[in-house]
């Protein structure tokens, strides 16, 4: 899951070209029968490490920023072998294009703003 979040940001421009392309074709390859029970069990994993909920929390709560985490990163995975458009970047970006490819619909993916500017869908 860690690789969904993968990108060079410094060095040689070729070199970064290249692991581009390596990550988009490690992440566009065909999901394994085992990803959804392994994202379960990570979110589990960390929700009993940090001690249960903490409906204050709005990164580790239930429905907070690492459950938008998780769905992104699942949708990538899940999907991204026959829609590469969502090899995008930023878990909210990931979303918007699953909404638009018609994964989610318009109500799932309610996200109004991204650090590249509205939404609308």
């Amino acid at each position: 899951m860690a690789l969904t979040r993968a990108r060079p940001i410094a060095g040689d421009w070729q070199l970064g070209v290249q692991t581009s392309d390596a990550i988009r074709a490690v992440l566009t390859r065909q999901a394994q029968r085992w990803l959804a029970q392994e994202c379960y069990e990570m979110r589990r994993l960390i929700s009993q490490g940090e001690g249960g909920q903490r409906s204050l929390d709005l990164k580790l709560a239930a429905g907070g920023f690492i459950d938008i985490e998780f769905l992104a990163q699942y949708l990538l995975l899940r999907h991204a072998y026959a829609e590469p458009s969502l090899v995008c970047g930023s878990p909210f970006l990931v979303i918007g294009a699953a909404a638009r490819c018609g994964m989610l619909g318009s109500s799932d993916a309610r996200i109004y703003w991204t650090h590249t500017g509205f939404l609308r869908m």
